[in-house]
């Protein structure tokens, strides 16, 4: 089984700008993004039991709320779920893994399931 840390490395590879307003990361923003998951506290926040919600902190000074915001998706093989990721600066601070149907998503895809 894949490391939570694992998989965020492989959507932050592979997800594109959620909408046509956000920006894309060019290759030193995203490995920015997966060093600094390196020193992440990861917490899962959501209690719904549909999706998985993570929210990622890091040591020293909060985030800076003025840093540009970013937010980025990847699907799965089958279409049965969304991944959502949202960066502040060059850290992802809250992944999300949504179900696209009816069925709760219980654990994390597999990364090699992951479509751009």
């Amino acid at each position: 089984m894949i490391s939570e840390k694992d998989f965020f490395a492989a959507v932050l590879r592979l997800a594109k700008p959620h909408t046509p307003s956000d920006r894309e990361p060019n290759t030193v923003d995203r490995e920015a993004a997966i060093a600094a998951l390196e020193e992440a506290q990861i917490e899962q926040t959501c209690d719904c039991g549909t999706c998985l919600t993570y929210t990622l902190l890091y040591p020293g000074a909060p985030i800076d709320q003025d840093l540009p915001r970013t937010y980025l998706s990847v699907g799965t093989q089958g279409g049965d779920a969304l991944v959502l990721a949202h960066l502040a600066g060059v850290r992802l601070t809250t992944l999300e893994v949504a179900p696209t149907g009816n069925k709760s998503v219980a654990a994390l895809p597999d990364a090699d399931h992951l479509t751009p």
